[in-house]
């Protein structure tokens, strides 16, 4: 996965690393590997893969002045709004 840092269009922070977006979700488990976070506008994902498991992606928007998690699958549900690169990533990942 490509890492993009910098400012980006529509006040979205600097892309934080996956640590970061980790730290910010609910299911944390001991012993993950991380991917490199991957910005795209407001959205940003990592890939997470736990011992013994298949990685998984784990979507984040920008909201509010902070990066939150987001179900994969409803946002890919209305994914008009989606840019194509999280799209391509995540919801066509499968």
């Amino acid at each position: 996965m490509r890492q993009q840092r910098g400012r980006h269009p529509g006040g979205a922070p600097s892309c934080p690393d996956a640590a970061t977006l980790y730290a910010a979700t609910t299911d944390q488990s001991p012993g993950v590997r991380l991917t490199e976070t991957t910005c795209s506008g407001t959205w940003a994902f990592i890939g997470v893969r736990g011992p013994g498991q298949a990685q998984d992606v784990l979507l984040f928007e920008y909201t509010d002045g902070t990066w939150r998690p987001v179900d994969e699958d409803q946002a890919c549900a209305g994914g008009d709004s989606l840019p194509d690169e999280v799209v391509q990533s995540v919801c066509n990942a499968g």
